[in-house]
């Protein structure tokens, strides 16, 4: 038996589940790119994008370091430091409801979850990203960078319809699309 022309396996007591997530952000063809990325990773096997996944880590751990007597405050800059490498590798660079807010953070507290992944231009989207620099990895800044400049058409625009100026005013928040989102602002 197969599904989307991939074999299922007979019955057996381990699995090997590959997946590949790929948007209309990512590629003109999602399906076709997915299949790709999928044909390519059972290509390559397990193991070694086990080995590849893990001296990406190692190289990325070997460039910053920080011993503070309080381990606590330690692990909470490790951690920190982990969640962005996890968010800020892609093409697209999270919104609000990345990886640093969820939905219903507080009982009652849904903002996160209305601004559904959009970018606001205040502390929230810019504060995440201070610290690249000086942990020695700037290229977690890449995803940001390419992402605002993907938008500065968008606020050129609006601008010019808003104000009659040449120049660039962001919204307060819109989509990874440059769509606003909060016009009643």
């Amino acid at each position: 038996p197969t599904h989307m022309g991939y074999p299922l396996p007979g019955p057996v007591n381990n699995y090997t589940i590959y997946v590949a997530v790929v948007t209309k952000m990512d590629a003109a063809n999602p399906r076709q790119e997915a299949r790709r990325l999928l044909d390519q990773s059972i290509a390559a096997g397990r193991k070694n994008l086990r080995k590849s996944h893990d001296r990406w880590w190692q190289g990325f751990w070997n460039r910053s370091f920080v011993d503070i007597p309080d381990k606590n405050l330690e692990n909470l800059w490790y951690f920190g430091l982990y969640q962005l490498a996890c968010c800020s590798r892609g093409k697209l660079l999270p919104g609000i409801s990345g990886l640093w807010f969820g939905p219903d953070l507080f009982p009652g507290h849904y903002d996160a979850a209305f601004c559904q992944g959009a970018y606001t231009q205040d502390q929230n989207t810019t504060d995440p990203h201070y610290w690249t620099l000086a942990t020695n990895h700037p290229e977690l800044l890449a995803n940001y960078l390419d992402t605002f400049t993907r938008l500065m058409p968008m606020a050129k625009r609006l601008t010019q319809e808003m104000f009659a100026l040449d120049g660039m005013h962001m919204p307060l928040t819109n989509t990874p699309l440059g769509i606003e989102t909060t016009p009643f602002y």
